[in-house]
């Protein structure tokens, strides 16, 4: 047989799996296969499916041992992530896992259970190892946290809406009485930049800042709903509105909508890449994937950042990851959340 029949037989063998499953609830795993799952932002769902498609392809024609990613198959099967939050042993959980899902990473006992034991390893790739920032650096190492690239938050105004008040210079202005009602987010409970801001103002402002801050809230909702208002007659617009950089790609330029350079810079927020201790040499050929092109290109068009990309001589603002990768993430979002949600004004607050 030739190498292109070969070829072609392993091709047509995985489109026949496809065809076959395409009508079944997809399983996480699959014990005959090398099984990875990718967690990126909403905004970035398409583009992922489809050079993750043509990736795992190339490699199923290739390779005896198939790649398996319910990422693939239906874009992010949203119970994954919350299947491994109670995993207990490592056929529970993905061969290589990329996310930014701290309410799965950080919550106990998973973390304990997989990443403090060694069973999964944080991968930063080595070359770029000394491109961290000495923070990161120190948290990877003391953490077992592998780092491949950096998303933000950040914040835009509305100028189609009228005020009076100052443009915000800093994360830290927000919490000001003049900005009440005139801020708008893309939620916060449940998302872990919303959790990272909460921190990054509690610990500059102290403990009533999460408080404070809410009460400046007009309105929580998802980022599509808040674009599709932007620079309309929706009078429940907000002047400023904090939201993930991948969103914020994706507002139309005919908008009058600017992006507000606050001079601590964007709210940083890793994604962080694991692989099985065991599975580390089974997976060799799968990691080039997530060190190339086609998904640094991906990241790119939701302002995700690549180690090798980042300037560390900019500004920005972070959480403690010390802290939050030592917490139980849940826990301490909750404790967070429950600030703000005392803090909003009754017509924003949930339930």
């Amino acid at each position: 047989m030739s190498v292109q029949s070969d070829i072609s037989d392993k091709s047509n063998h995985f489109l026949d799996f496809l065809a076959q499953v395409s009508a079944e609830p997809v399983p996480l795993l699959r014990p005959d296969a090398i099984n990875l799952h990718i967690s990126v932002p909403c905004p970035l769902k398409v583009r992922l499916k489809g050079v993750l498609e043509s990736f795992v392809a190339e490699y199923n024609a290739t390779h005896d041992v198939p790649l398996h990613s319910p990422t693939l198959l239906e874009g992010e099967p949203h119970s994954v992530e919350d299947d491994m939050a109670v995993a207990e042993t490592l056929n529970d959980v993905p061969d290589v896992w990329l996310t930014n899902n701290y309410h799965a990473l950080f919550t106990q006992p998973f973390k304990s259970r997989f990443i403090d034991s060694g069973l999964y390893v944080g991968l930063t790739r080595p070359e770029w190892a000394d491109l961290l920032s000495p923070e990161f650096r120190a948290v990877g190492e003391k953490h077992n946290l592998g780092f491949l690239g950096f998303g933000s938050w950040g914040m835009v105004m509305d100028e189609s809406v009228e005020s009076s008040s100052p443009v915000p210079t800093t994360w830290n202005d927000l919490v000001k009485p003049c900005y009440a009602g005139e801020i708008g987010m893309h939620g916060c409970s449940g998302h872990v930049s919303g959790t990272a801001l909460l921190m990054v103002l509690r610990t500059r402002l102290g403990e009533g800042a999460p408080r404070q801050f809410a009460a400046n809230i007009r309105y929580l909702k998802h980022f599509s709903q808040i674009i599709k208002s932007m620079d309309s007659s929706d009078p429940e617009r907000a002047r400023f509105v904090l939201m993930p950089s991948a969103a914020i790609r994706q507002i139309p330029s005919r908008k009058r909508v600017v992006e507000v350079k606050l001079s601590d810079g964007p709210i940083l927020t890793p994604m962080l890449l694991f692989v099985k201790h065991d599975q580390l040499d089974a997976c060799r050929d799968v990691l080039p994937f997530f060190w190339g092109e086609s998904l640094r290109d991906v990241l790119a068009k939701g302002d995700i950042h690549t180690v090798d990309a980042m300037d560390w001589s900019q500004p920005y603002s972070m959480a403690d990851m010390d802290t939050l990768a030592s917490s139980d993430f849940n826990e301490l979002s909750n404790v967070l959340d429950a600030e703000f949600q005392a803090g909003l004004p009754a017509s924003v607050r949930k339930g």
